[in-house]
């Protein structure tokens, strides 16, 4: 990060989706907060997802008294911070562990028809 830059930006990459939860999962503004402190890329993780009625995912992100202090730590350092999502919207993966489940699934599957 350049001394002179003015801003502070929190780019959305990717959200990936994964099968084992997060056991004690770090809010996003402590991920936020460190990064600054640091001056390296993060990645967080959030329990916050839910599947709507109609079958659309949705994912809230708590921002609350930690963000609050990330923002003013920025401010502090004399950075405005920006939150940034692509023009696209943000890709969905599936996690590491996802995909082996899926192929567990789809291996059980065909064992079962082929006792059939």
């Amino acid at each position: 990060m350049a001394k002179n830059q003015k801003y502070l930006d929190i780019l959305f990459t990717d959200i990936k989706l994964h099968t084992i939860k997060p056991r004690k999962p770090v809010s996003l503004g402590r991920k936020i907060s460190k990064s600054i402190t640091s001056k390296k890329a993060g990645r967080a993780f959030s329990r916050n997802i839910k599947i709507t009625k109609d079958g659309k995912l949705e994912l809230s992100i708590p921002l609350g008294k930690e963000f609050i202090d990330a923002l003013e730590k920025a401010r502090k350092q004399g950075k405005q911070l920006r939150i940034i999502m692509p023009k696209n919207g943000i890709p969905v993966y599936f996690g590491k562990d996802v995909i082996e489940r899926l192929q567990a699934v789809v291996k059980r599957q065909r064992k079962r028809r082929q006792k059939t």
